[in-house]
């Protein structure tokens, strides 16, 4: 038998070889194939979700300051103030105060609040005192008009702020310590008839800045640094990087001096990524000063010197990591290359595997893309096609459609106190809420933070809406038990209408922002739709 069998082993081992060789030269091929396109969409992945962690970054840094903006002109157009410009009561004076320490308490976000007459006298002064705020007695208010601030803040317009750059806190001309990141806003007090009688000041704690650009570092893989126009560190994951040019002996401790060639990069154009043997660093920059939307309502401390308040958002991703990611995508490849090659009888269901493996990576690729991680919601990007598509359709077909801006209040207490993880927990229980009270044909999306838009298609009434904004807000405001601990929020909702309001996308999305920022200054946890918010019609 074995002499019979023995004329078949051998050519089955010359087939065995040419098929073997044969599968091995198309295998090596295709993993070839793959594996380098796998690297190039890795890549462009990488650089895709560090431009997107800059853009949130920025929206927050932003958003910031369009609080700080609401609560500044909220305190100048005061009832109490406007009492007091006329009558110069000390009643008066008091109720003022009792509104600044109301303020500080909630936002915990400003160090002072003052009201500076026009020959630069503090008349009313509220400090934070570490979370317990007072009103300072008068016989320690201080003359400010030799502060730059005073200055540049007395020769504005009505509606201007000045921002002043972002620094340390300085007493007695030593930096306080611990440090307490400071940036001064102020704004002119005009009476009814016109006349500038003084100043309000706010001393913007800037920590709630560099705070927030950590809750989004897990959107992207890098390391999240701030710099200031000099290049030096406002914000470096080494602390002791930061705030170099506040002492003598760290003022070659900048990206400047450390990295000229990556500097120059970064002065030359507004937003860009720029590769290098250390790794890949991605940079956007930000005009604090300036709203985007509405530039002239902030003022530079002089004509031409924007750009002494120009700050550049960087992330910075070491090349070790990239690496890491790309040899991780090497070993799979290869231990699926070693699988291939060994289960050549099967080589059909093993390129079925590849193919598989490699849909599920670009399925991946393009949930990540198109979804937000935390939430499983639609993203900014998705929820703007879906607008575009919304809004095309509706001029098409003539249909109503509602675009909802809904912003969480009190989210920023709840991450203070219960942590970031309870953070997420309660952003993941809002959508929740959210995809319960909506309906499937409607689109939730969250925007980023603590920011949901909902788009709501074939609108019967506005009553219809209001009914479900109503609702939203109700279940919103329930509380929930988070790590044992209760936790409550609440929702302001702005409501815009296709087409009443407008038929353009960017038109609506600015309508909805601007009447939710309304329905938040005016008083929180409720909706507004945007026609209320404008004068009516001759």
């Amino acid at each position: 038998m074995i002499q019979e069998q023995t004329p078949l082993y051998r050519p089955s081992i010359k087939l065995f070889f040419i098929l073997f060789f044969t599968t091995g030269a198309i295998l090596s091929g295709l993993l070839t194939f793959f594996y380098q396109k796998e690297t190039r969409d890795l890549t462009h992945f990488i650089k895709i979700q560090e431009s997107y962690g800059l853009e949130l970054r920025k929206k927050r840094i932003s958003s910031i300051f369009k609080d700080i903006k609401a609560d500044i002109f909220f305190l100048r157009d005061q009832n109490e103030l406007r009492q007091y410009l006329r009558t110069e009561k000390k009643q008066q004076l008091t109720l003022m105060g009792q509104e600044y320490i109301s303020l500080a308490k909630s936002t915990r976000m400003y160090d002072q609040i003052r009201y500076i007459d026009k020959q630069g006298m503090e008349i009313l002064r509220v400090n934070f005192n570490q979370g317990e705020p007072l009103i300072v007695p008068d016989d320690q208010l201080q003359s400010k008009a030799d502060r730059y601030y005073y200055k540049e803040c007395v020769s504005l317009k009505k509606d201007e702020v000045f921002v002043s750059p972002f620094d340390l806190n300085v007493e007695h001309g030593t930096v306080e310590q611990p440090f307490k990141p400071m940036i001064r806003l102020c704004t002119p007090v005009f009476d009814n008839h016109g006349t500038e009688r003084g100043v309000l000041v706010l001393n913007f704690l800037g920590q709630d800045i560099l705070t927030s650009l950590l809750s989004i570092e897990r959107v992207s893989l890098g390391q999240t640094m701030l710099v200031n126009n000099q290049g030096y560190w406002l914000r470096h994951p080494d602390p002791a990087y930061e705030w170099g040019f506040m002492f003598q002996d760290k003022a070659d401790v900048s990206l400047a001096i450390q990295s000229p060639e990556v500097w120059k990069e970064i002065q030359s154009s507004a937003k860009e990524q720029i590769g290098t043997p250390e790794g890949l660093y991605s940079f956007n920059t930000v005009l604090p000063m300036l709203d985007e939307a509405e530039p002239s309502q902030y003022a530079s401390p002089a004509k031409g010197t924007i750009g002494q308040y120009r700050w550049h958002l960087i992330s910075f991703l070491p090349q070790q990591k990239i690496d890491q990611k790309s040899h991780a995508i090497f070993m799979q490849f290869l231990i699926l290359g070693a699988v291939l090659f060994i289960l050549t009888a099967i080589g059909s269901w093993s390129m079925a595997y590849a193919v598989t493996k490699r849909k599920i990576a670009q399925n991946r690729l393009k949930t990540m893309a198109y979804f937000d991680t935390l939430t499983n919601l639609p993203n900014r990007r998705h929820f703007f096609d879906r607008l575009e598509e919304a809004v095309s359709h509706g001029n098409r077909y003539n249909n109503t459609l509602a675009l909802m801006y809904v912003d969480l209040d009190g989210f920023k207490n709840i991450n203070d106190s219960l942590g970031h993880d309870a953070g997420d927990t309660l952003l993941q229980h809002v959508a929740y809420c959210l995809r319960k009270t909506c309906r499937k044909s409607d689109t939730v999306s969250r925007l980023g933070g603590d920011e949901f838009a909902i788009l709501i298609p074939e609108v019967a009434s506005q009553e219809d809406i209001a009914t479900i904004a109503a609702k939203i807000i109700a279940i919103l405001s329930q509380p929930i038990t988070i790590n044992n601990a209760q936790a409550q929020v609440g929702a302001s909702i702005g409501i815009t209408l296709f087409p009443a309001d407008g038929d353009e996308v960017s038109q609506l999305l600015s309508n909805a922002d601007s009447a939710m920022y309304l329905a938040k200054s005016q008083g929180k946890n409720q909706y507004l739709f945007f026609s209320d918010t404008q004068p009516p019609k001759n």
